[in-house]
């Protein structure tokens, strides 16, 4: 019978020793994580407001939860009052090099009056495929 009870707990003992804790970021809808990110970055606040312009300004601060430097891919699309995405030069890909348990600080102005929302795609530079899969976290 201790056999028994042995062998049933035996992997669950095994699993505890195994665990790993997971950094949770609150959802952020705005965000889109693509293949690697979540496995690294925890969002620590997404802001946003207007400038004195009339200008959409978007600023993230994040962390790199990983013990390696981590190139994040990044790039935010605009979007018009009708949803439509506003061409702009921030909406390319950029990336961003973290240090190990290093804060990360993107902000971004829209180039138009006209941006009213938008989405900010986040990807691993290193992922298999770095184009965003999805949009939660």
């Amino acid at each position: 019978m201790k056999t028994l009870i042995l062998t049933a707990l035996l992997p669950l003992i095994l699993l505890t020793g195994c665990q790993t804790q997971q950094v949770k970021s609150p959802n952020y809808p705005q965000l889109v994580f693509g293949q690697g990110a979540k496995s690294f970055l925890a969002v620590e606040s997404v802001v946003d407001g207007y400038t004195s312009g009339q200008l959409l300004r978007v600023s993230i601060q994040a962390f790199n939860t990983s013990t390696q430097v981590k190139t994040l891919r990044y790039k935010f699309t605009w979007f018009d009052e009708n949803g439509f995405a506003i061409d702009s030069l921030t909406s390319r890909w950029e990336a961003l090099k973290a240090g190990p348990k290093e804060p990360i600080s993107i902000q971004r102005i829209a180039t138009s009056p006209k941006a009213l929302s938008y989405k900010v795609f986040l990807s691993d530079a290193h992922a298999a495929s770095p184009q965003p899969q999805g949009n939660n976290q």
